[in-house]
C-alpha cells in the first residue's frame, strides 16, 4: 500500500484500570503503524486516569486524552460522540478499554476497506474470552460464535438488521471489533446519547442498527479481537439485576419510533420486530401461548375435526422385550420428548406419514417398512429434514417419511396398519373417519420417549412439500402454493429480497479459485469480484466495458479488440456476459489472446435462466449447458486445461425463474446438483505457458529463408526486462511465424511470412534502441538536446512543413508526429498559428518511463500507438499534417503507415515523410534499420533485401507525391517526400 491511510483508534473507559494498558498495548503492538489512539475517560475516578495521562505524555504524537467538562460522567455513547469529534483518521476503530485487539487487526481491516470501495464499515468473528482470568475451568469456556450466515460478504443495506441480534439470530458484533469510515458518522449521526445507565447495555446495538439501515458492511472470517467477560461488565451487571428484558424492551421502543421517522418500509423489518416486540406487549398471552399448544391436539379431538387426527404415546423402555403402550393423558406427558412420531390421514386415507430421530446418526437414512394387515406394503427411506420448520425442541437428527395409502386400502373397512423403523413395531389401526391407535416397540431402541403432539394441516402441508424429496403427490393433489402464478415473484433476479441464487455459485467459484486472481486482473463491468476475491494479490485492476463509463480503463468490444495488447492479463474475470455476445467464439479468442501464457479464465455462464429484463433484455443471446460451454472453450484453450461445473437443481431452478433469493433456500438445496438443471456453469480456463526451449525441434534446413530458433534464443535474457506490450508482440510474432513456416507456402502466404519477419527483425532491434536512449539521454549531448527540445517557445523546425503551412488558411493547425521517439522535434510554436501537435510511437511506454527515471516533462508527451495501428487509434481526416521523420525505415510495414497517414489527415492537407537515404543499405540491415528510402526517375520508392514498393504509383489515384533530396551537413542526403491529399 503506497499510502497508508490515517486510523482514528477511540477508547472511552471508566475506572478500567485493571484492564486499560493492556488494551492500549494491544494498539501499540499493530502490524499497521499509521494510527491515532484517543482515550476518552468518562469521569473515571481511579487510576486508570492517570495511566491514560501517561501515555498522553509520553507519546503526544500517537496518543491524546479527552474528557468531559468538569470531568464528568455522561455515559459511553457521549464519550464515543466526543471522540468522533476529534478524531483526523480516514476510518475510525473502536476498542473498549476491558478487550483486546490482535496484531493484524488494523492491517487487514484496512486493507479491505481499501479494496471493498462500497463497504462502510467491517467487522469479523471474535474471540469469547474466559481465560484471561487465568483459572483453570476458564480455559475450556473460550469459544468464537458462528456467525448464522456466509461470511466474507459484503451485506447491502438493511439485510443486516434482520440477520443479525437483536432482530435476527445471528450473533451481533462486538464494538471492539468495529472499524468505520468517518463519512458514515456524517451520514447516520453516531451513537444515541439516550442510552444511559442500565440501557448503555444496547448503545451499541442502537447504533449498528442505524449503520446496517443505511450503509454497507462487509463482514470477514478473521478473527481480530478478544472480547473479554468478566463480572463488572455492562452485560454481566445488567443480566444479574435481572433488567435486561426492561433494557431490550426499551431499545426496540426506540428501534419502532427511528424506524418510522426515516420512512423505513421494508416489510421484513417490521415484522421481525413486531415479532421482537409481541411477548413484551403481550406477556399473558405470550406465557399462556405454550400451554394452548400442547392442548391444541385435544382440542381438535374434542371438536370433532377428524380431517387429521394423530394420537399416540410411548412407555420408557422395560426388562420385557415387548410391551403394549396406551394413549397417555396430559399429566404423563410433561416433560418428556417424542422419538416417534406419526399419523394416518384418517378422513381422505390418502397418507401415512411421521417421523424419527436418533440425535448420533442424523445424516443416516433410516429404513421404515410399512405393512397393511401383516402384509409389507413398501420399504422407504426416512431422511433428515430442516428442523427448523418445528419449534418443538427436539434436537437433531430428525428423519421424515410419507407414504401414499395404496387404493386397495381405501375401502372403507378398518386395517391394521404396521410401522417398523430400525427393527421396532409401530401397530396402527384406523378406520377411514376415526384413528385408533395403539403403539409396540421392542427394548433395543434406546432413550425413547413421547409426548402427545398434533401437527395441524399446516404442518402436514409443509412436510408434504419439504421433508421428503421422493415423495410424488397424486394428480390433482400437487399444491403451488404461492407459486401458482404466470408471472415471477420478483423481476429483479432476486435483488430485492436477497442474494441472487444464480450469484451464490458465482460467488462461491470466485471464492474457491481466489488464488488465482492476482497480478494484474481484468474484469467486465466493474471490479467488485476483483476486489473482493483478489484484495492485495492484484497490482493493478483493470475494467473493460463496451462504453465509456465511470471506473473503465478499456473501452472495447470483446469479439473485436486488436487495440488491446495480447498476453497481458494475469487473470480475467468473465462473469454473466457471454450470454449478452452474438459471436460467441470471437469472444472467447479473445481472452485467450490477452491472456498472459500461465493466465486464468474464471468464467461464469447463464444456464436456466430468466432472459429478459429492463436493462439486458434486448441484447440476451443465448443460454448455455455444461456440454456446449465445454465444447466452446476447448476449441480455442487445450481440453486438459479447461475446467467446466454445472450448479443447480429443480428448486434451484424453480426458485431462479421466480426470482426467489438464495437466502430462502437452505445450503444443503443450494448445493444439491442435478444433471440437467443447469441454473450456472462455471469454467476455469488455464492459458498453456510458452516453452521457449521448444523451438529448435523445427528443422531450419529444410527451411533456409529464416530460422527463428536463434533469434528467440539471443533475445529471450533481455526479452524479460523489456516493456510488456513488445512481449505481447516478440511471442505473437513468433507464434504465427512458426505456422507460416510448418505450412505449406503459397503466394498469400510467402507475403505474411515477409511481413512476420520484417516484424522479428524489428522486434529485436527494439531492444537494441531503447538500451541506446537510455545511455544517451544521461550523456552530456543528450543534456544539451534535452534542454532544448523541453523549451515550450521552440520554434518550428521543418522546413518542408513550413513551406505547406503558407497553403493553409485555417490558424489552428493540427499535427501527427509519427515515430515521435522520446519528446517530438518539431518545434512548438511558429509565428500566426496555433500548433496542435500529437505525438505518437511505438515505443511510448519505455520512452515515457526512461523520460520519468531522468526527471524529464516534455511540453507534448508521447503516447503508444504503431504506425500500422493508427487507424484504430484516429478518426479518418483527423489532421492537418502528418509527419514521420527518419521513423518509417524502422517499422515492419512503412508502405501501410504511409497509407494510414493519408488516410488521418484532411483532403486537400498533406502528408510530410523526411528520413535519411538508404540507411538500411548503409548500415547493412542492422537493428531497426530495415527499409530503404530513394527517389528513382522522380518516384519516391521504399525497398528491402527482397522487395521494393513505388509509393508514387502506389499513391497515383488518391494523391499528388512530389520528392526531392535535402542536403545535411552531418548525414547523407535526406529524402523528402510530400503527398497531398486529392
Amino acid at each position: 500500500m503506497k499510502h497508508k491511510p490515517l486510523v482514528s483508534v477511540i477508547t472511552i473507559f471508566l475506572n478500567a484500570e485493571r484492564f486499560i494498558q493492556e488494551a492500549i498495548e494491544s494498539v501499540f503492538a499493530q502490524t499497521y503503524n499509521t494510527w491515532e489512539l484517543l482515550l476518552i475517560d468518562d469521569g473515571s475516578t481511579d487510576r486508570s486516569t492517570d495511566i491514560a495521562l501517561q501515555y498522553a505524555n509520553n507519546y503526544p504524537e500517537k496518543v491524546r486524552y479527552l474528557e468531559h467538562d468538569g470531568h464528568k460522567n455522561r455515559g459511553m455513547s457521549a464519550s464515543r460522540n466526543l471522540g468522533f469529534r476529534n478524531s483526523k483518521g480516514k476510518y475510525v476503530a473502536l476498542l473498549d478499554a476491558d478487550d483486546v485487539w490482535l496484531p493484524h487487526k488494523l492491517e487487514q481491516q484496512v486493507d479491505i476497506l481499501e479494496s471493498q470501495i462500497e463497504a462502510g464499515m467491517v467487522y469479523g468473528a471474535t474471540f469469547y474470552w474466559y481465560s484471561w482470568s487465568g483459572k483453570p475451568e476458564d480455559f475450556t469456556r473460550d469459544y468464537v460464535p458462528e456467525f448464522g450466515f456466509k461470511p466474507n460478504t459484503l451485506f447491502k443495506p438493511p439485510r443486516l438488521l434482520t440477520l443479525a441480534y437483536p432482530l435476527g439470530k445471528a450473533y451481533a458484533p462486538c464494538p471492539s471489533d468495529l472499524i468505520f469510515c468517518r463519512d458514515v458518522i456524517d451520514q447516520i449521526g453516531g451513537f444515541e446519547e439516550s442510552f444511559q445507565g442500565i440501557y448503555q447495555l444496547y448503545e451499541d446495538q442502537a447504533f449498528l442498527a442505524k449503520v446496517y439501515l443505511k450503509i454497507p458492511v462487509y463482514v470477514s472470517s478473521e478473527c481480530w479481537a478478544k472480547y473479554r467477560l468478566h463480572p463488572d461488565s455492562c452485560v454481566s451487571v445488567v443480566t444479574k439485576a435481572g433488567r435486561y428484558h426492561k433494557v431490550r424492551f426499551y431499545f426496540l421502543n426506540w428501534l419502532e419510533k427511528y424506524l418510522s421517522k426515516q420512512g423505513v418500509k421494508d416489510a421484513m423489518i417490521w415484522k421481525a420486530l413486531q415479532h421482537s416486540l409481541w411477548s413484551y406487549r403481550h406477556p399473558i398471552l405470550s406465557r399462556l401461548y405454550p400451554i394452548l399448544q400442547r392442548l391444541h391436539p385435544f382440542m381438535y379431538h374434542l371438536l370433532g375435526h377428524n380431517r387429521l387426527h394423530i394420537i399416540h404415546g410411548l412407555k420408557r423402555k422395560t426388562a420385557v422385550n415387548t410391551s403394549k403402550i396406551q394413549v397417555f393423558s396430559m399429566n404423563n406427558l410433561t416433560g418428556l420428548q417424542p422419538a416417534y412420531e406419526g399419523y394416518h390421514d384418517g378422513a381422505n386415507c390418502n397418507m401415512i406419514s411421521g417421523w424419527v430421530w436418533d440425535s448420533n446418526n442424523a445424516d443416516i437414512p433410516i429404513k421404515v417398512d410399512i405393512l397393511a394387515d401383516n402384509v409389507l406394503v413398501d420399504t422407504i427411506a426416512a431422511e433428515e429434514f430442516r428442523k427448523d420448520l418445528f419449534n418443538a425442541g427436539k434436537g437433531n437428527g430428525h428423519h421424515a417419511f410419507n407414504y401414499s395409502t395404496p387404493n386397495w386400502l381405501k375401502d372403507g373397512r378398518s386395517h391394521t396398519i404396521l410401522i417398523k423403523v430400525a427393527g421396532t413395531d409401530f401397530n396402527l389401526n384406523s378406520t377411514p373417519k376415526q384413528i385408533k391407535c395403539e403403539f409396540q416397540i421392542i427394548s433395543d431402541i434406546r432413550r425413547l420417549k413421547a409426548k402427545l403432539r398434533s401437527p395441524v394441516l399446516k404442518m402436514r402441508a409443509i412436510l408434504t412439500k419439504w421433508i421428503d424429496k421422493e415423495y410424488c403427490p397424486p394428480v390433482g393433489q400437487v399444491r403451488f402454493g404461492n407459486l401458482r402464478r404466470v408471472t415471477p415473484i420478483s423481476r429483479v433476479w432476486g435483488t430485492d429480497r436477497g442474494c441472487p441464487v444464480d450469484r451464490y455459485y458465482i460467488e462461491n467459484f470466485l471464492a474457491c479459485h481466489a488464488d488465482d486472481i492476482k497480478g494484474r486482473v481484468l474484469e467486465i463491468g466493474n471490479n467488485h469480484y476483483t476486489r473482493q476475491f483478489g484484495r492485495n494479490r492484484v497490482t493493478q485492476s483493470d475494467v473493460l466495458n463496451l462504453l465509456e463509463e465511470p471506473g473503465t480503463t478499456i473501452v472495447a468490444d470483446i469479439t473485436n479488440a486488436p487495440h488491446i495488447p495480447s498476453n497481458t492479463f494475469n487473470c480475467i474475470i468473465f462473469t454473466q456476459t457471454l450470454q449478452l455476445i452474438y459471436d460467441v467464439r470471437a469472444a472467447i479468442q479473445t481472452l485467450y489472446r490477452i491472456l498472459k501464457p500461465g493466465g486464468v479464465l474464471l468464467a461464469t455462464l447463464s444456464g436456466i435462466s430468466p432472459t429478459y429484463d429492463r436493462d439486458w433484455g434486448e441484447y440476451w443471446c443465448w443460454n448455455f449447458t455444461g456440454l456446449t460451454s465445454r465444447r466452446l472453450f476447448e476449441e480455442v484453450f487445450a481440453a486438459a486445461d479447461v475446467s467446466v461445473e454445472a450448479y443447480g437443481n429443480v428448486l434451484t431452478a424453480i426458485s431462479f425463474l421466480h426470482g426467489l433469493a438464495a437466502e430462502e433456500l437452505s445450503k444443503k438445496e443450494l448445493d444439491y446438483r442435478d444433471p440437467g438443471y443447469d441454473v450456472s456453469i462455471t469454467v476455469r480456463a488455464v492459458k498453456p505457458k510458452v516453452n521457449v526451449q521448444a523451438s529448435p525441434q523445427y528443422d531450419s534446413k529444410r527451411y533456409p529463408m529464416v530460422n527463428l530458433v536463434k533469434p528467440m534464443q539471443d533475445t529471450f535474457e533481455i526479452l524479460r526486462h523489456a516493456p510488456g506490450h513488445h512481449k505481447v508482440l516478440w511471442l505473437e510474432t513468433h507464434c504465427k511465424a512458426i505456422w507460416y513456416k510448418l505450412s505449406r507456402k503459397t503466394t498469400l502466404q510467402k507475403k505474411s511470412w515477409h511481413r512476420f519477419l520484417h516484424k522479428e527483425m524489428w522486434f529485436r532491434g527494439v531492444l537494441n534502441e531503447i538500451k541506446w536512449w537510455e545511455e544517451w539521454l544521461v550523456s552530456e549531448e543528450g543534456r544539451k538536446w534535452i534542454k532544448n527540445v523541453q523549451d515550450p517557445q521552440w520554434l518550428l523546425q521543418v522546413q518542408a512543413i513550413i513551406d505547406r503551412l503558407h497553403l493553409i488558411s485555417d490558424k489552428s493547425i493540427s499535427i501527427l508526429d509519427v515515430g515521435a521517439g522520446p519528446v517530438t522535434q518539431l518545434g512548438y510554436k511558429y509565428p500566426g498559428r496555433v500548433l496542435k501537435i500529437t505525438a505518437i510511437d511505438p515505443l511510448a511506454t519505455a520512452y515515457n518511463r526512461i523520460l520519468k527515471k531522468a526527471n524529464i516533462i516534455p511540453p507534448v508527451p508521447t503516447s503508444f500507438c504503431h504506425g500500422e495501428d493508427l487507424l484504430k487509434k484516429f478518426e479518418p481526416e483527423s489532421f492537418d499534417i502528418a509527419f514521420a521523420n527518419n521513423s518509417l525505415d524502422h517499422s515492419y510495414d512503412p508502405v501501410l503507415i504511409i497509407k494510414n497517414m493519408l488516410t488521418v489527415v484532411k483532403r486537400s492537407r498533406y502528408v510530410v515523410l523526411r528520413h535519411y537515404r538508404n540507411e538500411a543499405l548503409t548500415t547493412n540491415y542492422v537493428g531497426l534499420h530495415q527499409w530503404n528510402f530513394d527517389i528513382k526517375e522522380n518516384n519516391f520508392i521504399i525497398y528491402d533485401k527482397s522487395s521494393i514498393h513505388n509509393i508514387t504509383h502506389l499513391l497515383s489515384q488518391e494523391a499528388n507525391v512530389e520528392c526531392y533530396y535535402e542536403n545535411t551537413i552531418n548525414y547523407s542526403d535526406l529524402v523528402v517526400c510530400v503527398i497531398q491529399k486529392i
